[in-house]
């Protein structure tokens, strides 16, 4: 078979990818594959088209495919990665991050997702790691410190998360997770040094600001604030807020979770003589 009529076929298959045109971009890159079964990139892009279809299994194959068909196809690597974590297979995408970036170590976004991995996997110490990488290839990229302070908080290094959320928020001031992260650090670090429950109130605030008053994960960090000041009225009154809208919401562990605080806001107790303290 011509190998310009080949080209010319996975060509045409990207062009109708890039304009929304799935299904057609499918047939075409299986044409591809018929008439030349180790052309890499084929499979790849056909593994693309069939995750955005919804046909995730066959996806996976073609990503394989793309590898088996030739090693240097570093982004089926890439793909892999993605596909394994959100199948919350942490080991498999650990290894399939590894080999991406031993081909790419200045690729910034994996990296990062290299380090999200890790910290889903509960590796803290690995997640700080290849978030320092990233920081090391850009000091100036929020999502790093913000995800390096994640890190250290997980490994319970407290004070240098503290520091990393400072840093985060200087570069992206309206991040609201990173808002909230660091009030709930400043409301209950066990190091009262650590604290400032007027400061956790001010970021809170403004976290919540930023959603709209829609999150009750953010809400209730904005109680537990309230309380660290002694304002337990403002503690209950918004912790019940967020436990409503996370009635509303269908969400009965953040329920459970309010209702818990709420005996604490009531009896003059801040969020740390909860038994399990998470943000």
């Amino acid at each position: 078979m011509d190998r310009d009529y080949v080209d010319a076929l996975y060509n045409l298959g990207n062009t109708l990818s890039a304009v929304g045109r799935g299904s057609n971009s499918i047939t075409l890159y299986e044409r591809v594959i018929a008439l030349r079964p180790g052309y890499a990139d084929a499979h790849l892009n056909l593994g693309y088209e069939l995750l955005r279809a919804g046909r995730r299994a066959e996806a996976r194959q073609s990503y394989e495919n793309a590898l088996r068909a030739s090693a240097a196809c570093i982004n089926a690597h890439y793909a892999l990665a993605q596909f394994e974590f959100e199948e919350k297979r942490f080991a498999e995408a650990e290894q399939h991050w590894r080999s991406f970036l031993a081909a790419k170590p200045e690729n910034l976004n994996a990296r990062l997702q290299f380090a999200v991995t890790c910290l889903a996997a509960q590796k803290p110490a690995e997640a700080a790691a290849q978030a320092r990488e990233a920081i090391r290839i850009t000091t100036t990229n929020a999502p790093a410190h913000y995800w390096l302070a994640v890190a250290l908080e997980q490994g319970g290094q407290i004070a240098e998360a503290r520091a990393e959320y400072e840093q985060s928020l200087a570069l992206d001031p309206d991040n609201p997770e990173a808002l909230n992260n660091l009030a709930w650090l400043l409301t209950s670090a066990p190091d009262a040094a650590l604290r400032d429950g007027r400061r956790a109130v001010t970021l809170a605030k403004r976290a919540c600001e930023l959603t709209k008053q829609q999150s009750p994960l953010l809400l209730g960090t904005l109680a537990a604030a309230y309380a660290e000041t002694g304002d337990f009225a403002q503690a209950i009154a918004t912790a019940e807020a967020a436990r409503d809208l996370a009635r509303k919401n269908s969400q009965s562990d953040v329920v459970q979770k309010n209702d818990a605080l709420l005996a604490l806001y009531r009896s003059g107790k801040t969020c740390r003589e909860l038994p399990t303290e998470t943000s």
